[in-house]
């Protein structure tokens, strides 16, 4: 049985071998006549799979619980609070958000507290915070609530969504059995001093 096995091997490997080299002169003459022809192929201009479908997204932060405000005016030492907000056409569901916020000089988070439909998070949010929730429709969608604290050193700024710093990726994740991956547009609002 040993010997069979060996000598089935044996043929097979010839076999590939032998293939193999047929293939290789195939494949070079095809090369050259295409090398010499290039300028005349014709090029493709309906792709072979349809490009995905548009979907307008954006994460961002605002200072109320409706997604509203932003522009805040705080003083050096006050608390305030930042709502994060997913917004995306009614049509489309999503289940999950990945993003970055970028906090000014001189503030900082003391807490978090996610979407009550809030299934999983992963992340830190300065760097790179992923969060999944039940599905929901759009137009607006709120994700994650920050209460935050201005230090004695605030002199006011922007507080923004931006690409996570190892994904390099802001978007949305779409529900149903194929989810698929949206980009999202970055939001601002702004933090006056007092």
């Amino acid at each position: 049985m040993k010997r069979l096995v060996s000598v089935m091997l044996c043929l097979l490997v010839v076999f590939a071998c032998s293939n193999n080299e047929s293939d290789t002169a195939a494949t070079n003459a095809t090369e050259t006549a295409t090398e010499s022809h290039s300028q005349d192929a014709p090029k493709q201009m309906i792709p072979d799979t349809p490009d995905k479908p548009v979907v307008h997204a954006a994460i961002k932060p605002f200072f109320d619980d409706k997604g509203l405000v932003t522009e805040k005016t705080i003083s050096p030492g006050d608390k305030f609070e930042v709502f994060i907000f997913a917004e995306y056409e009614e049509k489309n569901s999503m289940t999950a958000a990945e993003y970055k916020l970028v906090l000014p000089s001189g503030v900082s988070i003391l807490s978090a507290v996610e979407t009550d439909s809030s299934t999983l998070r992963s992340g830190k949010p300065e760097e790179d915070f992923m969060i999944a929730f039940k599905c929901a429709p759009g137009p607006k969608v709120f994700l994650v609530k920050y209460s935050c604290r201005a230090g004695q050193n605030f002199a006011g700024g922007d507080i923004r969504t931006a690409l996570g710093d190892r994904s390099k990726f802001i978007g949305l994740v779409t529900c149903g059995h194929a989810p698929e991956q949206y980009t999202a547009d970055t939001g601002k609002a702004i933090l006056k001093i007092n």
